[in-house]
């Protein structure tokens, strides 16, 4: 029997969301196992989520049911809907794929184990409510950066011929900031150089910002530290609350790899003034992050750092007054008095020096005893400062092997790991529920009257 125009074109709509479905049963089955088990539950929740978009339409008997007239009136909308759920499936899978790469595949599950040790301990203290810590990929940036749950992905999506308007739409991007993922990017030469990957401490500081809503209480923080130059200090906020986060997660060997990136040529440095922007000063970042070890009871690595600096700069060149604010900002953030951040995340205690040797030696056995990211990772910036590049060189595959290793064979909740698939899937229900009815809440805000 020849099939109507209208009989086509809702079977051409059911076989494009057939496709959607079949792709994501399809990475719901391969993270299931090794490697890819890391994100099994990132999976299913995008899943809950689109399921519950596209809840409404499905089950309208507009949909099961058409008269030719009904598919002629909803087609459009129906298209759109099912091209906005592929399309925001696409900016996920395009990350996921990048792993089954064989020159890819174990970096970037060794940046997701980073990323997520450095991100659990605040989801931890935090938050109660469904986070998941985020998903990295690779791009062409010259320095990691963060897109939260409210950033706008819309570079990250490559609108089709029919799909501009729906793609570039905002609604589209209040979708997209309800999803329970976000992505870290890093630029692909991190893949090559393994000690620059501290930075991630401080793309982790933004997210957990933003993630659990502590703009308000950072800026309460900083105005209560009775600083000389608080609206300063204030409008720079996000940026030293996320240095000072990064020195959390790897001490000194983060600010090793920030003042590597802040490097620049000498009279830019030594003439700097506060400005408008959202960073403070080159100089003026460097004293901050001193002050932060300091604080720590890293004196001698802050001395270090300032040594680095100085070896290259001369004396910190910091705007006049600043100085003296530093170590009471340092406090309004990590004392007891203030957030007190350092309570629930420290630098590493282990041996990071011995862990280094193990790996520029090829000591494998040894080093089979570490399984901690961000152990792993500042050993690796160890080398990179005190050995050789090409000690660097011969470590990093190990390293990252070790890092992987350690975290493999088992899911992951919010973070945490989780052994077995049947634990899993004790834990999921609640988070599912919640993310399917966000999807319908997206329907409803996107177009109530569209199925």
């Amino acid at each position: 029997m020849t099939l109507t125009l209208p009989a086509r074109r809702k079977f051409e709509l059911q076989a494009k969301l057939k496709s959607l479905r079949s792709e994501i049963q399809g990475w719901v089955t391969r993270t299931e196992s090794d490697p890819l088990r890391r994100h099994h539950s990132q999976v299913r929740r995008i899943d809950a989520t689109l399921n519950g978009l596209l809840d409404s339409m499905e089950k309208s008997q507009q949909w099961t049911q058409p008269s030719d007239e009904i598919v002629l009136a909803k087609a459009s909308a129906w298209e759109i809907r099912i091209l906005l759920a592929h399309s925001i499936w696409e900016v996920f899978r395009s990350k996921l794929g990048l792993r089954s790469e064989k020159f890819f595949g174990d970096k970037l599950a060794a940046w997701d184990d980073l990323a997520w040790a450095c991100y659990e301990p605040a989801l931890k203290h935090f938050s109660n409510s469904p986070k998941e810590p985020p998903l990295v990929y690779l791009r062409s940036t010259w320095s990691p950066f963060l897109r939260s749950r409210d950033s706008a992905f819309q570079t990250e999506i490559v609108a089709g011929l029919d799909a501009g308007d729906a793609l570039n739409d905002p609604d589209y991007q209040s979708t997209i900031s309800r999803l329970p993922i976000p992505l870290l990017g890093l630029p692909r030469f991190q893949v090559a150089h393994l000690a620059s990957a501290l930075l991630i401490g401080h793309e982790i500081g933004h997210l957990v910002e933003f993630d659990f809503g502590l703009t308000t209480t950072i800026t309460r923080a900083i105005s209560a530290a009775a600083l000389d130059f608080d609206t300063d200090w204030r409008s720079w906020s996000s940026e030293v609350f996320a240095d000072l986060y990064g020195c959390l997660c790897f001490g000194h060997y983060f600010a090793g790899a920030l003042i590597d990136l802040l490097v620049a040529e000498k009279n830019l440095i030594t003439t700097q003034q506060p400005g408008s922007g959202k960073y403070p000063p080159r100089a003026l970042r460097v004293e901050v992050v001193a002050s932060a070890l300091e604080d720590l009871q890293l004196n001698a690595q802050a001395t270090a750092v300032r040594k680095s600096w100085r070896d290259v700069y001369g004396p910190l060149h910091t705007p006049s007054g600043y100085a003296d604010d530093i170590p009471k900002l340092v406090q309004a953030i990590y004392g007891q008095q203030g957030m007190n951040l350092a309570a629930i995340l420290r630098p590493p205690s282990a041996n990071i020096s011995a862990v280094a040797q193990q790996a520029a030696q090829n000591r494998r056995a040894e080093l089979t005893a570490q399984t901690d990211a961000r152990v792993l990772f500042c050993a690796a910036r160890h080398i990179y400062e005190n050995y050789s590049p090409q000690d660097l060189e011969g470590a990093s595959d190990l390293l990252i092997e070790q890092v992987v290793r350690g975290y493999a064979n088992q899911f992951r909740y919010r973070g945490e790991r989780v052994k077995t698939k049947e634990e899993l899937e004790q834990r999921l229900p609640t988070l599912l529920e919640q993310d399917f009815a966000s999807g319908q809440a997206l329907e409803k805000e996107l177009n109530p009257e569209s199925v």
